[in-house]
């Protein structure tokens, strides 16, 4: 995958992203017309909490099951917007159990995911090998380890807080990088990019906490982005020592002595010559008297 010129980077790149969008989308979309089966059920058509009947508050005070956080029986598990998207859904297709609208956000925000990794992946393996990326995430798209996650309504929680996770650690990349030669620009930029990483991340939570692990995934990054610097620049230094060495052999004599080395005893020998030259000369001009 690559082009003559950055318009045709450009165009290719663009392709590639419609190509795997529309091929997450197909893998799965056999699944749109699947009932409501197992958790659906037990999560989604007998929480309360998805009707739109009720008060906006008990979302927030209630579990992933709708049973209210101060209960014992609590799962503790603290999802409201993952809830409230189960309520939209349901009002958007007018108030009644819709399991194609349903199954249709989970394959759509596979999709979403599937083209959010494309990048992602561009950075792991490098910015040269998007051919490598774009299998990656192919294969990603079309792996058979999803059809629970996308298939089941209610793991719509773990696609939208992978949707959050990626966004947050691709705020965290762009940090990193200046993007002005000024430096309060570039201060201001990174303040941005660093609360849009920590906003994502929560917002990701309160779909599902998995999303949580974006702080060690940036962790991770930093240290392998920073090994990599140190390997960079030991590199450069062994290759600036290489190449001194290559002068001072390059200007070795036969005898392993320096040109500099020589050219000073060549001087020095020039000088004794001229000495004994001068007192011969002395000597010869008393011998005429």
């Amino acid at each position: 995958m690559t082009g003559s010129g950055p318009g045709s980077s450009l165009n290719m790149y663009i392709t590639a992203c419609l190509f795997l969008f529309l091929l997450a989308i197909a893998v799965y979309v056999n699944s749109l017309h699947g009932e409501f089966v197992f958790d659906d059920i037990i999560a989604v058509m007998e929480n309360k909490d998805v009707l739109p009947t009720t008060p906006l508050d008990k979302v927030f005070k209630s579990d992933f099951w709708g049973t209210p956080m101060e209960e014992w029986q609590s799962h503790k598990s603290f999802r409201p917007l993952t809830i409230l998207s189960f309520r939209l859904s349901y009002v958007l297709a007018g108030n009644r159990w819709d399991e194609v609208q349903f199954h249709l956000v989970n394959v759509v925000l596979h999709a979403i995911v599937t083209l959010l990794l494309f990048p992602v992946s561009r950075i792991v393996l490098g910015r040269g090998r998007t051919s490598e990326a774009f299998w990656a995430c192919a294969l990603f798209a079309t792996h058979p380890i999803h059809t629970d996650a996308v298939s089941s309504i209610v793991s719509r929680g773990e696609m939208v807080s992978a949707v959050m996770l990626i966004l947050s650690f691709l705020c965290h990349v762009r940090s990193t990088v200046a993007s002005s030669n000024l430096f309060i620009v570039n201060l201001i930029l990174v303040l941005v990019w660093t609360s849009s990483s920590i906003a994502l991340a929560f917002c990701g939570m309160l779909f599902k906490e998995q999303s949580i692990t974006v702080f060690g995934v940036n962790v991770v990054y930093e240290l392998v982005r920073e090994r990599s610097l140190v390997n960079l620049l030991l590199r450069r230094r062994g290759d600036t020592g290489r190449e001194t060495g290559g002068e001072e052999e390059e200007n070795e004599g036969p005898d392993g002595k320096t040109k500099g080395e020589n050219e000073t005893e060549d001087d020095e020998d020039a000088g004794r010559s001229d000495k004994e030259d001068s007192v011969v000369e002395g000597y010869d001009d008393k011998q005429s008297k």
